[in-house]
């Protein structure tokens, strides 16, 4: 049952209380220049837009000229298509797993987190995070979330996060057509258009989702529901939204 939330303030209280320090740049990775490529094939394969291509330059002290095959050069996150989002604010013990990379700790503010990426704050940890398009994510303690997706271009976005347990508070800024914000859990799918909302996964695998403003569509056992501001509903394992 989509049930009022109205009387609901512990999460109207976080809500007021997220602020955000500027990050820093973040870590690079090390690829080799292969036969053919030049700055601009560079930046089309792995900067998030080829106006970095200056700041690719200048990061690894080179001219376009001296570009060559066999060359090693930096890719910085920070201007990479892998990025997903920047640490804006962490407490408690929070760790990251990169790929086949074994588990590592978040130790500040700043630091760059990529396309599949999972997160997982231990009993006291709690992670802020900031979109490069604006949108914030909280993370809460004993969560486990993973970045599955996130392309943004002046065209529009993609998002696909994932909570494996725990839950999140999202602030999304306004979609434009053609994009999608989604946050999917062991038993729904939230559909988000530009909105202030929490979504969790109880230890039973029962997702609840709350709208703070704006509206959310919720997807279970082929079942889809609008949720407005004000409204929370529960979805079990299997079955269709309440």
């Amino acid at each position: 049952m989509v049930k009022s939330i109205l009387s609901s303030m512990t999460l109207l209280l976080l809500i007021a209380t997220l602020g955000f320090t500027r990050a820093g740049t973040g870590d690079y990775k090390v690829v080799t220049v292969r036969k053919g490529e030049n700055i601009d094939k560079l930046a089309q394969r792995y900067l998030k837009s080829t106006r970095f291509k200056s700041d690719l330059l200048r990061y690894n002290h080179l001219k376009a000229s001296q570009i060559r095959p066999g060359l090693r050069i930096k890719i910085p996150y920070s201007i990479s298509k892998e990025m997903a989002a920047k640490v804006k604010f962490l407490k408690g013990i929070v760790y990251r797993k990169t790929r086949n990379a074994p588990w590592r700790t978040i130790r500040r503010s700043g630091s760059i987190l990529l396309q599949n990426d999972t997160i997982k704050t231990g009993r006291n940890g709690m992670l802020e995070l900031r979109f490069e398009d604006g949108s914030d994510l909280k993370i809460f303690k004993n969560s486990s979330i993973s970045l599955q997706e996130y392309k943004y271009s002046k065209s529009g976005r993609k998002v696909n996060i994932r909570i494996h347990k725990g839950g999140l508070f999202a602030n999304v800024s306004k979609l434009k057509k053609g994009s999608r914000f989604h946050v999917s859990t062991v038993s729904a799918v939230v559909g988000v258009r530009g909105t202030s909302f929490y979504v969790s996964v109880s230890p039973r695998r029962v997702t609840k989702v709350e709208v703070y403003k704006g509206s959310v569509t919720v997807t279970a056992s082929r079942k889809r529901i609008e949720l407005l501001a004000g409204y929370e509903t529960t979805v079990d394992r299997g079955k269709q939204p309440k």
